[in-house]
């Protein structure tokens, strides 16, 4: 549910004739981001092609539009969504065609980058953890700064 402090004063929202689906949607995304499989989902339940436009960095999408290459979705790092709306690279996003965002956690609703959410919304989300081993002597017991017993010492994923 979006909060009703956001929308301008006065104007009720007016409920949208059904939506018309274009026939493919251009997504600027790494391409390894989305499961083939949620793809061909995507198409079968909604009959529109999905195009991914292979993007190995936010720049490097953002140059592809500069020149003037079509896509419909870009998926941005959070700092930059409040300086691509100022700047007017983004375009508004009428909530009634996103029936989904009341689905959306209350935590990832209104973000102080985008209030309201008028220009994007949260796709993904991650955390990064810590594994300590327990049996050293001295034991990672909080949050703070960790300082690593040598420069030689390396963390690293365990895959």
């Amino acid at each position: 549910m979006v909060t009703g402090g956001c929308r301008d004063a006065g104007q009720p929202a007016q409920p949208l004739p059904a939506p018309i689906l274009v026939q493919e949607l251009v997504v600027c995304w790494g391409e390894d981001y989305l499961p083939q499989a949620v793809l061909d989902a995507f198409t079968a339940e909604y009959g529109v092609e999905v195009e991914i436009q292979d993007c190995q960095s936010v720049e490097e999408g953002l140059e592809h539009l500069r020149q003037g290459e079509a896509a419909d979705v870009m998926v941005v790092a959070k700092p930059m969504v409040a300086a691509l709306a100022a700047s007017g690279e983004l375009a508004e996003i009428d909530h009634r065609n996103v029936p989904n965002l009341s689905h959306l956690s209350p935590g990832f609703r209104t973000l102080p980058f985008d209030p309201c959410n008028r220009h994007s919304v949260t796709s993904t989300w991650g955390l990064i953890g810590l594994l300590t081993r327990t049996d050293r002597p001295e034991p990672v017991t909080s949050r703070l700064p960790i300082s690593l017993p040598s420069p030689s010492t390396r963390l690293s994923p365990p895959w």
